[in-house]
């Protein structure tokens, strides 16, 4: 696929083509001193593989590793440092499973150093994998990472040749941490291993209109996010899917979990409704406020909703924006995904930029 990138140079007034790159995956990121947006595309779907980098149009590095990798997702830091979190499917299988990983640059993503970030690896028997969403966020030389183990499966349901089409897994929602950059191997929480920021039941389907999906849209490892302080390194937030309740119940909550000590303990700050509206899509931003951006079902009427969700007090209250709101039957699905794996919502002061993302 080669789809377009759009730029606007008004505040978002108006809009124009940038450019094309072909890609399955992709993620953007302006670095720190703003010189310039970097850019990291995957190509190789649907077997996976290798993730570019690049400075705008221009290529920087290909990055091979296993050849089958999946979602990157770009950060920057300071001192030319880029920060590439993905998916290592190479690892996938039993007795390995370590698949959340991280590539570290320290010359503006002209080559990296890759960190395995899961030191016990996902074992769910049949999908010995992390979670395909792997996330990090930046501030200064301290950089956070955060992936959902899979540990056991709750339900699943597999295609004739078995594989897997939808299910719920026992999962740990893991937050590594690095204080140099990336140099010190993302050692810095519970012992070298991390910290269980909390447990819960992970979701994901390729599979459309079920309990287990957003209407046409699948579920398939985009609902992640991690936010930092840009003020206060120590504090970050967590926003994941959980999916409690018997088979078949169809209750995915968007939760948000916060950490006040640098991730070394967690409190759940706020859960959305356990009736059956199914949220989706989030990504977040953090200073003293918070927001999220969801996107919702609602099975009674088959409607799609897009909402930000904004807090000025901590979650203490919470307002809910309705963005908009369509038909989920029409039109009909002719690829995957039908609306994209994941939004990116990110601030500056006290404007924000909602950016759709596609898998």
């Amino acid at each position: 696929m080669t789809p377009p990138f759009f730029i606007s140079t008004d505040g978002g007034t108006t809009w124009s083509i940038f450019g094309t790159l072909f890609n399955n995956d992709k993620s953007a990121a302006w670095k720190v001193d703003g010189s310039a947006v970097l850019v990291a595309t995957m190509i190789g779907m649907p077997n996976f593989g290798p993730i570019n980098t690049h400075s705008a149009f221009t290529q920087l590095d290909t990055y091979v590793g296993s050849n089958r990798n999946d979602q990157p997702w770009i950060r920057t830091g300071p001192a030319d440092h880029v920060y590439v979190a993905f998916n290592d499917l190479g690892q996938f299988g039993p007795g390995k499973g370590k698949t959340a990983s991280v590539d570290v640059s320290d010359i503006g993503g002209m080559s990296y150093n890759t960190v395995s970030i899961d030191s016990v690896g996902g074992s769910a028997p049949g999908v010995e994998q992390d979670d395909p969403a792997v996330r990090v966020a930046v501030n200064g030389s301290r950089v956070y990472a955060v992936f959902d183990r899979w540990t056991g499966t709750v339900e699943s349901r597999l295609d004739t040749n078995g594989n897997l089409l939808e299910g719920r897994f026992n999962s740990q929602l893991v937050v590594v941490r690095s204080d140099d950059g990336g140099n010190d191997q993302f050692k810095k929480l519970g012992g070298g291993n991390g910290v269980t920021a909390a447990t819960h039941n992970g979701v994901f389907s390729v599979t459309q209109n079920t309990v287990l999906t957003v209407g046409q849209e699948r579920i398939a490892g985009g609902d992640l996010a991690i936010a930092v302080d840009p003020n206060n390194a120590d504090h970050v937030v967590v926003a994941y899917t959980d999916a409690p309740g018997a088979n078949g119940a169809g209750v995915i909550q968007l939760v948000v979990t916060e950490s006040f000590d640098g991730g070394e303990t967690w409190t759940q700050k706020f859960t959305t409704s356990s009736d059956p509206i199914r949220p989706a899509r989030r990504g977040r931003t953090s200073e003293r406020r918070h927001w999220a951006v969801l996107q919702q079902l609602s099975p009674a009427t088959d409607r799609l909703s897009q909402h930000l969700l904004a807090t000025i007090d901590d979650f203490a209250t919470t307002r809910d924006v309705t963005l908009g709101s369509e038909s989920n039957s029409t039109p009909t699905r002719i690829f995957d995904p039908y609306l994209g794996d994941f939004f990116e919502l990110t601030g500056i002061g006290n404007k924000n930029l909602k950016r759709h993302s596609r898998n």
